[in-house]
C-alpha cells in the first residue's frame, strides 16, 4: 500500500460521482473532496482500501482516487486561515497576508525565503471547522545532556522511562 495512516493526501482534482478508481465507485460526497487534501486514518491491506478522517471513514477510497502525498503551497491558503509560525506566533491570513509578516518573503512550500526557520509557517488550522488543513512533520533534534542543560538553563538529571 503506496499510503499510511495520518499520511495527508490530496483527492484528484477530476473526481467524479459514478466514475470507478481502482474498483472504487465514487460518490457525490466522495466528489466533494476533489481537489482537497485529507488525511488516511485506517488503512486495509487485504481489500487495499483507505479510510479517510474527513469523510468519518464511512466510504472506501482506493490508490487511484488520490493525487499523491499532500504538498500545502501558498495557493492553498484561504482568507481567515491560522497560520501558526514555528515560533509559536499564531497570525489570521487575511488580504493575501498575515499580520506582520509578508507572504511574498514565503516559498510555495511555506518556508521562508530568508531562512529564519522560526517564521516558517508549521500549521494552517481553518477556523470555521477549528480543522487543521496542514501540518509540517518535524524530526526530533539530537542533543547531548549539556545542550538539554543549556537551553533549559538548569541542570537535568535523566531518570529510567518505563
Amino acid at each position: 500500500m503506496k499510503y499510511k495512516v495520518n499520511d495527508q493526501v490530496r483527492v484528484r482534482e477530476d473526481l467524479k460521482e459514478n466514475n470507478f478508481y481502482g474498483g472504487c465507485r465514487a460518490t457525490a460526497e466522495m466528489e466533494k473532496f476533489a481537489g482537497k487534501i485529507v488525511t488516511i486514518s485506517r488503512v486495509n491491506e487485504h481489500s487495499e482500501r483507505y479510510k479517510v478522517k474527513e469523510d468519518e471513514e464511512i466510504r472506501n477510497w482506493s490508490e487511484e482516487m488520490f493525487e499523491g502525498l499532500a504538498t500545502f503551497t501558498k495557493s492553498d491558503l484561504k482568507e481567515g486561515d491560522i497560520c501558526t509560525l514555528r515560533n509559536g506566533d499564531k497570525e489570521a491570513f487575511m488580504e493575501g497576508d498575515f499580520c506582520g509578516y509578508d507572504l511574498d518573503g514565503y516559498e510555495e512550500d511555506l518556508t521562508s525565503k530568508d531562512g529564519d526557520k522560526n517564521c516558517d509557517i508549521v500549521k494552517v488550522e481553518r477556523p470555521t471547522k477549528l480543522e487543521t488543513v496542514f501540518e509540517r512533520k518535524e524530526e526530533p533534534k539530537e542533543m547531548t545532556l549539556k545542550e538539554v542543560c543549556e537551553k533549559l538553563g538548569y541542570e537535568v538529571k535523566i531518570i529510567k522511562e518505563n
